[in-house]
Formats: structure tokens, C-alpha cells, sequence
């Protein structure tokens, strides 16, 4: 299990099970590699063809960190 907050000081503390933890970071990254997608077309205005190297790079960025983050 994973916690955040001190138990000792009164505070609220928050528990969360590992596997859900992971679902919330493996979300996470396939939301944001996806709206960076959108987002760079849309503010590049270019055919898709052309920042192809680009998102292709943002993927293999995002599955490295998917190595490192989530470990599947």
C-alpha cells in the first residue's frame, strides 16, 4: 500500500493500492502523449506527414517513461 501524509501530526493521510496507482500513471501518460499530438497540429497547422518524426519521438519518450513509471 502506498501512503502520503504523517499519521502522527493528525493530518489526513491517503492510502492507495499499487495497481491503482499504476492505472493513474498509465492514464496519465497516454492522455498527455495524445493531447501533445493534438496540440502540436494544431498550433504547427501542418500536414501530419511532416511532424510524423516529431510524434514519433514523443512516443518513444513516453514509452520509456512507461518503462520507468508504470514497469509493464
Amino acid at each position: 500500500m502506498a501512503t502520503f501524509g504523517y499519521s502522527s501530526v493528525g493530518l489526513p493521510i491517503a492510502i492507495a493500492h499499487p495497481a491503482v496507482i499504476a492505472f493513474l500513471q498509465a492514464v496519465t501518460l497516454i492522455l498527455t502523449f495524445w493531447l501533445s499530438v493534438i496540440l502540436t497540429q494544431k498550433i504547427a497547422r501542418q500536414p501530419l506527414l511532416k511532424l510524423l518524426p516529431q510524434h514519433l519521438t514523443m512516443a518513444a519518450i513516453g514509452g520509456a517513461l512507461w518503462q520507468v513509471i508504470v514497469g509493464w
